[in-house]
């Protein structure tokens, strides 16, 4: 029998909504100066959310180059 995942001890509590929409329009726009003008922040404010996501999950999420 498969054993039931607990994702409120996993991840559940570690995932914003912020982090996830910052995610999601950063690859939507490709690139987080553009993700921060769409959603009307800073740029170290998307790259922060998306840092804390990573951080969450364990694993990195975007290559971060100068060119977005």
């Amino acid at each position: 029998m498969a054993r039931k995942i607990d994702w409120e001890s996993q991840i559940g509590r570690r995932l914003k909504l912020r982090d996830l929409h910052a995610f999601f329009t950063a690859v939507q726009r490709g690139s987080m100066s553009k993700a921060a003008r769409q959603l009307g922040v800073s740029q170290p404010a998307v790259s922060e959310a998306i840092a804390d996501l990573e951080q969450a999950l364990g694993v990195r999420l975007l290559d971060r180059r100068p060119q977005g």
